[in-house]
């Protein structure tokens, strides 16, 4: 049994866990697994705005759908893909707030997992809420995907250790 929580690796490209030396639009952020969800803390910036001072929808969507992305992996030890994913924007976010964005396994099958996640500050207050459904892609694709990724010591391989 893993001890928890764990570091999950980062895909230098990806614009949510990316690192800015492949993707000078990367946000960043870390995610670490726990044995029931997986949670990352994010900050928002100027650059990451729609109306002055609030964060831009498509962010807010972007990094619900990675968290519910990797609570899918996590859970089931393959790789997805979003089949669909809806958002609900419950209060505008501020730039400068920090909050966790959360992300659980709900349910799925062989070939498809539903999810949610969630994104609020310290206090418990909650900005966004998203569900989804994620196919899940065969091994080999996994395992290719995986190559890609940059994995420090102690990361969870979420395919070796399914």
């Amino acid at each position: 049994m893993s001890q928890w929580p764990r570091p999950l690796p980062i895909v230098p490209s990806c614009v949510v866990c990316g690192e800015t030396s492949t993707n000078p639009h990367a946000y960043r952020l870390r995610w670490l697994a726990y044995e029931d969800r997986v949670e990352a803390r994010f900050t928002a910036a100027l650059e990451h705005t729609g109306y002055p001072d609030r964060v831009h929808g498509g962010v807010i969507s972007g990094l619900l759908d990675e968290a519910i992305f990797w609570a899918v992996a996590v859970a089931s030890g393959r790789f997805p893909v979003t089949r669909e994913l809806a958002v609900r924007y419950h209060r505008p976010l501020p730039t400068g707030q920090p909050v966790t964005i959360v992300g659980r396994k709900e349910s799925g099958t062989q070939r498809s997992a539903q999810g949610i996640g969630e994104i609020r500050d310290d206090a418990g207050t909650v900005y966004a809420t998203a569900s989804g459904e994620f196919v899940l892609m065969p091994q080999s694709w996994g395992m290719e995907m995986n190559r890609q990724f940059r994995y420090q010591p102690g990361d969870l391989d979420v395919l070796a250790e399914k």
